[in-house]
């Protein structure tokens, strides 16, 4: 008998840990970059999501383009290209977001429509 309770017991406690982690699973976005600096686009630039632990990153292609997984508690995303680097908030919903880092503007898009124009400062 006491095998038994205790076999419920642990069984109950598996349940509330189990119910507990997925609580706490997080929303995250999958959002393409594509950035360019005035109409070339730019092969290499690292995309990291600041302060995120593990770091998440992507690097761009030839086509200057990226896509990073960005969860939900995470609103930054810092860009780095030979030197000086942009940082700018990713303002949600979002999925895909345009940066000229010549005219230093960022262009945000959720299902194809424009969302939000911004201008952004170089540095920190």
């Amino acid at each position: 008998m006491k095998q038994l309770i205790l076999k419920i017991i642990v069984l109950l406690l598996l349940l509330l840990d189990i119910k507990k982690g997925i609580a706490q699973n997080e929303l995250i976005d999958t959002i393409q970059l594509e950035i360019f600096d005035n109409y070339d686009p730019l092969p290499g630039v690292i995309a990291r999501i600041k302060n995120s632990v593990p770091n998440c990153e992507a690097t761009t292609d030839l086509k200057g383009k990226a896509s990073i997984i960005v969860p939900e508690k995470y609103d930054k995303i810092i860009l780095s290209f030979m030197g000086p680097y942009f940082e700018f908030t990713v303002f949600r919903p979002v999925d895909f977001i345009q940066i000229n880092l010549y005219s230093k503007h960022i262009i945000y898009y959720y299902k194809g429509k424009k969302q939000k124009r911004i201008k952004f400062k170089q540095g920190f």
